[in-house]
């Protein structure tokens, strides 16, 4: 698989080789190339050392597991190792939405688990996922920006990773996005 981009060309935005403690919204279109592109990221970032922790639907997370595999990363060794976890997003969002919002001390307790086991190995934490897409996708405009801000908590209260949330783009209209940035 040719690279969809050279994660060594200092012109490549920040957020996408970010440390800890940011958070960055990536806005994808085709799914295809979405997977392939977090699947470099992901590849980039065990390669560095990094732990990595992945929320994506189950197809999504087949695919770009089948991605890394096709980048000749050996995603067994990293998953065995600990350096990479892969969850269902909509199973992990069933967990600690109540009534369709986010539960504060669930997420925090939940998430911020994971989080924290995975910062004790390794000292940089990317934390790739579509929750914010699966409650977006379902008309959960509420739940979207409550879990983005949620988040951003655990980003500020001192839990070391970096947050990369990301969109498909059909899946915003008018409608929404005014309720948004209206």
């Amino acid at each position: 698989m040719e690279p969809l981009l050279d994660l060594n060309d200092p012109n490549l935005l920040n957020v996408v080789r970010a440390g800890n403690n940011t958070h960055s919204v990536q806005f994808y279109e085709d799914v295809e190339f979405a997977n392939n592109l977090l699947a470099e990221l992901i590849a980039s970032d065990l390669q560095q050392g990094k732990g990595v922790l992945l929320f994506a639907t189950k197809e999504n997370g087949q695919n770009i597991r089948r991605s890394l595999i096709d980048l000749a990363i050996d995603v067994q060794q990293y998953i065995s190792s600990l350096q990479f976890e892969i969850f269902d997003s909509n199973a992990t969002c069933e967990l600690f939405m109540e009534g369709g919002l986010p539960d504060e001390q669930i997420l925090i307790q939940l998430v911020g688990n994971m989080i924290e086991k995975m910062s004790c190995r390794f000292p940089v934490v990317q934390v790739y996922g579509e929750m914010v897409n699966f409650l977006w996708a379902h008309g959960n405009v509420a739940g979207t920006i409550e879990l983005e801000l949620l988040l951003n908590k655990l980003l500020n209260a001192g839990y070391s990773f970096a947050l990369h949330c990301f969109y498909c783009i059909k899946n915003f209209n008018n409608e929404n996005i005014g309720d948004i940035f209206g």
